[in-house]
Protein backbone atom coordinates (compact mmCIF):
# COMPACT_ATOMS: atom_id res chain seq x y z
CA UNK A 1 0.00 0.00 0.00
CA UNK A 2 1.10 3.34 -0.90
CA UNK A 3 0.73 5.89 1.59
CA UNK A 4 2.93 8.82 0.38
CA UNK A 5 4.39 8.95 4.10
CA UNK A 6 7.55 7.94 5.80
CA UNK A 7 7.65 7.15 9.23
CA UNK A 8 11.71 8.36 11.28
CA UNK A 9 12.36 7.68 14.77
CA UNK A 10 12.96 10.29 17.22
CA UNK A 11 16.13 9.28 19.56
CA UNK A 12 18.86 8.65 17.52
CA UNK A 13 17.51 9.97 14.02
CA UNK A 14 16.31 13.06 14.27
CA UNK A 15 18.23 14.07 17.50
CA UNK A 16 21.48 13.56 17.52
CA UNK A 17 20.95 11.61 21.13
CA UNK A 18 19.94 8.11 21.11
CA UNK A 19 19.47 8.33 25.15
CA UNK A 20 16.32 8.87 26.58
CA UNK A 21 16.31 12.04 28.59
CA UNK A 22 13.34 13.47 30.25
CA UNK A 23 14.87 17.07 30.71
CA UNK A 24 16.44 18.03 27.53
CA UNK A 25 16.13 16.38 23.70
CA UNK A 26 19.69 18.71 22.69
CA UNK A 27 21.05 19.23 19.43
CA UNK A 28 19.14 17.53 16.71
CA UNK A 29 21.33 15.29 13.90
CA UNK A 30 23.25 17.04 11.54
CA UNK A 31 21.13 17.60 8.53
CA UNK A 32 18.09 16.57 9.81
CA UNK A 33 16.75 20.01 9.35
CA UNK A 34 17.56 19.86 5.90
CA UNK A 35 16.63 16.20 5.17
CA UNK A 36 12.82 16.62 6.48
CA UNK A 37 12.74 19.67 3.93
CA UNK A 38 13.59 17.69 1.09
CA UNK A 39 11.23 14.79 2.04
CA UNK A 40 8.73 17.15 2.45
CA UNK A 41 9.04 18.45 -1.36
CA UNK A 42 9.13 15.05 -2.46
CA UNK A 43 5.64 14.91 -1.88
CA UNK A 44 5.72 12.44 1.91
CA UNK A 45 3.91 13.32 4.96
CA UNK A 46 6.58 12.75 7.77
CA UNK A 47 5.31 10.44 10.82
CA UNK A 48 7.77 11.00 13.84
CA UNK A 49 7.77 7.44 15.08
CA UNK A 50 8.65 7.58 18.67
CA UNK A 51 8.32 5.26 22.15
CA UNK A 52 8.18 8.16 24.21
CA UNK A 53 4.73 8.45 25.50
CA UNK A 54 1.88 11.05 24.87
CA UNK A 55 2.79 13.17 27.34
CA UNK A 56 6.00 14.33 25.60
CA UNK A 57 4.70 14.86 21.93
CA UNK A 58 4.30 18.66 22.62
CA UNK A 59 7.33 18.84 23.34
CA UNK A 60 8.45 17.05 20.26
CA UNK A 61 6.63 19.42 18.26
CA UNK A 62 8.18 21.96 20.40
CA UNK A 63 11.51 21.32 19.97
CA UNK A 64 10.96 20.03 15.89
CA UNK A 65 9.60 23.92 15.44
CA UNK A 66 12.93 25.57 17.44
CA UNK A 67 15.24 23.10 15.50
CA UNK A 68 13.31 23.89 11.68
CA UNK A 69 12.53 20.08 11.57
CA UNK A 70 9.28 19.35 9.17
CA UNK A 71 6.70 16.60 10.70
CA UNK A 72 3.10 16.13 9.92
CA UNK A 73 2.16 13.43 12.63
CA UNK A 74 3.31 12.41 15.89
CA UNK A 75 3.18 8.03 16.46
CA UNK A 76 -0.25 8.31 14.49
CA UNK A 77 -0.95 8.07 10.16
CA UNK A 78 -4.51 9.67 8.71
CA UNK A 79 -4.46 6.36 6.65
CA UNK A 80 -4.53 4.14 10.21
CA UNK A 81 -7.46 5.91 10.79
CA UNK A 82 -9.23 5.87 6.94
CA UNK A 83 -8.74 2.04 7.48
CA UNK A 84 -9.14 1.01 11.30
CA UNK A 85 -5.73 -0.08 11.72
CA UNK A 86 -3.57 -0.45 14.50
CA UNK A 87 -2.37 2.67 16.50
CA UNK A 88 0.55 1.09 17.46
CA UNK A 89 2.67 1.13 14.46
CA UNK A 90 1.39 4.06 11.86
CA UNK A 91 1.18 2.80 8.10
CA UNK A 92 4.32 4.51 6.09
CA UNK A 93 6.37 3.44 2.56
CA UNK A 94 9.79 3.77 4.45
CA UNK A 95 10.51 4.08 8.38
CA UNK A 96 14.21 5.50 8.94
CA UNK A 97 15.26 3.77 12.41
CA UNK A 98 18.70 3.74 13.67
CA UNK A 99 18.28 0.12 15.50
CA UNK A 100 16.48 -0.97 11.99
CA UNK A 101 17.60 -3.87 10.53
CA UNK A 102 16.54 -3.91 6.87
CA UNK A 103 14.20 -7.98 5.46
CA UNK A 104 15.24 -8.54 2.11
CA UNK A 105 13.71 -12.05 1.94
CA UNK A 106 16.58 -14.35 3.60
CA UNK A 107 16.72 -14.42 7.47
CA UNK A 108 20.15 -15.85 7.43
CA UNK A 109 21.39 -12.04 6.74
CA UNK A 110 19.27 -10.99 9.73
CA UNK A 111 20.51 -13.05 11.96
CA UNK A 112 23.90 -12.24 11.07
CA UNK A 113 23.25 -8.89 11.82
CA UNK A 114 22.00 -9.92 14.69
CA UNK A 115 24.57 -11.88 16.14
CA UNK A 116 27.67 -9.96 16.20
CA UNK A 117 29.64 -13.21 17.29
CA UNK A 118 31.55 -13.12 14.06
CA UNK A 119 33.63 -10.37 15.44
CA UNK A 120 35.05 -12.40 18.28
CA UNK A 121 35.00 -15.57 16.44
CA UNK A 122 37.97 -18.26 17.51
CA UNK A 123 40.59 -18.30 14.85
CA UNK A 124 40.99 -21.82 15.19
CA UNK A 125 37.57 -22.61 14.07
CA UNK A 126 37.74 -22.88 10.45
CA UNK A 127 34.82 -24.54 10.01
CA UNK A 128 32.92 -21.41 12.10
CA UNK A 129 35.29 -18.44 9.99
CA UNK A 130 34.36 -19.71 6.60
CA UNK A 131 30.52 -20.18 7.92
CA UNK A 132 30.56 -16.55 9.07
CA UNK A 133 32.23 -15.43 5.89
CA UNK A 134 29.25 -16.72 3.57
CA UNK A 135 27.05 -15.44 5.41
CA UNK A 136 28.28 -11.82 5.62
CA UNK A 137 28.98 -12.15 1.71
CA UNK A 138 25.50 -13.08 0.89
CA UNK A 139 23.88 -10.22 3.26
CA UNK A 140 26.13 -8.12 1.29
CA UNK A 141 25.20 -9.38 -1.66
CA UNK A 142 21.79 -8.77 -1.66
CA UNK A 143 22.09 -4.98 -0.04
CA UNK A 144 24.61 -4.11 -2.84
CA UNK A 145 24.47 -6.66 -5.56
CA UNK A 146 26.84 -9.02 -7.20
CA UNK A 147 30.02 -8.19 -5.77
CA UNK A 148 31.69 -9.48 -9.34
CA UNK A 149 29.83 -6.61 -10.85
CA UNK A 150 30.73 -4.25 -8.13
CA UNK A 151 34.69 -4.96 -8.09
CA UNK A 152 34.98 -4.52 -11.43
CA UNK A 153 33.27 -1.21 -11.21
CA UNK A 154 35.60 -0.88 -8.30
CA UNK A 155 38.58 -1.18 -10.62
CA UNK A 156 37.56 0.97 -13.30
CA UNK A 157 37.02 3.77 -10.64
CA UNK A 158 40.78 3.00 -9.35
CA UNK A 159 42.21 3.00 -12.66
CA UNK A 160 40.43 5.93 -13.82
CA UNK A 161 41.65 7.76 -10.43
CA UNK A 162 45.72 6.24 -10.86
CA UNK A 163 45.39 7.50 -14.39
CA UNK A 164 44.16 11.10 -13.74
CA UNK A 165 46.31 11.71 -10.49
CA UNK A 166 49.46 10.40 -12.42
CA UNK A 167 48.59 11.39 -15.55
CA UNK A 168 49.31 7.81 -17.35
CA UNK A 169 47.85 5.12 -19.32
CA UNK A 170 47.72 2.13 -17.89
CA UNK A 171 47.54 -1.07 -20.32
CA UNK A 172 44.21 -2.15 -19.18
CA UNK A 173 41.87 -1.68 -15.95
CA UNK A 174 42.51 -3.08 -12.57
CA UNK A 175 40.73 -6.50 -12.79
CA UNK A 176 38.18 -7.54 -10.26
CA UNK A 177 40.41 -10.23 -8.78
CA UNK A 178 43.23 -7.42 -7.78
CA UNK A 179 40.65 -5.26 -6.21
CA UNK A 180 39.45 -8.33 -3.76
CA UNK A 181 43.42 -8.85 -3.18
CA UNK A 182 43.88 -5.40 -2.34
CA UNK A 183 40.79 -5.28 -0.31
CA UNK A 184 42.08 -8.78 1.28
CA UNK A 185 45.92 -6.72 1.85
CA UNK A 186 43.98 -3.24 3.65
CA UNK A 187 42.09 -6.03 6.22
CA UNK A 188 45.30 -8.17 6.90
CA UNK A 189 47.37 -4.66 7.35
CA UNK A 190 44.68 -3.57 9.76
CA UNK A 191 44.44 -6.64 11.79
CA UNK A 192 48.25 -6.77 12.33
CA UNK A 193 48.85 -3.01 12.69
CA UNK A 194 49.90 -1.82 16.53
CA UNK A 195 47.32 -0.48 19.11
CA UNK A 196 44.78 -1.66 17.05
CA UNK A 197 41.94 -3.23 19.19
CA UNK A 198 41.91 -7.16 18.30
CA UNK A 199 38.72 -7.76 15.67
CA UNK A 200 38.14 -11.14 14.45
CA UNK A 201 35.96 -10.17 12.01
CA UNK A 202 39.11 -8.44 10.07
CA UNK A 203 40.50 -12.10 9.37
CA UNK A 204 36.84 -13.42 8.23
CA UNK A 205 36.77 -10.95 5.91
CA UNK A 206 40.58 -11.46 4.74
CA UNK A 207 39.25 -14.45 4.00
CA UNK A 208 36.18 -13.75 2.39
CA UNK A 209 37.98 -11.20 0.26
CA UNK A 210 40.59 -13.88 -0.79
CA UNK A 211 37.92 -16.26 -1.63
CA UNK A 212 36.37 -13.73 -4.39
CA UNK A 213 39.52 -12.82 -5.76
CA UNK A 214 39.60 -16.59 -6.46
CA UNK A 215 36.33 -16.87 -7.66
CA UNK A 216 36.76 -13.38 -9.96
CA UNK A 217 39.76 -15.16 -11.20
CA UNK A 218 38.35 -18.16 -12.41
CA UNK A 219 36.36 -15.73 -14.14
CA UNK A 220 38.64 -13.83 -15.85
CA UNK A 221 40.21 -16.74 -17.32
CA UNK A 222 37.16 -18.62 -18.09
CA UNK A 223 36.24 -14.83 -20.17
CA UNK A 224 39.84 -14.87 -21.86
CA UNK A 225 39.57 -18.58 -23.06
CA UNK A 226 35.85 -18.03 -24.54
CA UNK A 227 37.65 -14.86 -26.43
CA UNK A 228 40.64 -16.75 -27.64
CA UNK A 229 38.12 -19.66 -29.00
CA UNK A 230 36.04 -17.00 -30.77
CA UNK A 231 38.98 -15.38 -32.25
CA UNK A 232 39.82 -19.04 -34.06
Amino acid sequence: MITNCIAIDFDGVLRKSNRYDKTSFGEPSDGASNATKKIKDLGYDIIIHTCRGEHEHDEIAEWCEENDIKFDYINHSPINRTLKLAKNKPNADYYIDDKAIRFEGDWESVLCQIDKSFEIVELDDLEKIFETGDAIRKQRTAQYGNFQEGNRNQGLLWTAMIQNYFGIRLPHSIPADLVSMMMAGMKAMRAVSKGVPFHGDNYVDMINYTKMAAESRVLLEKEIAEDVDAEK
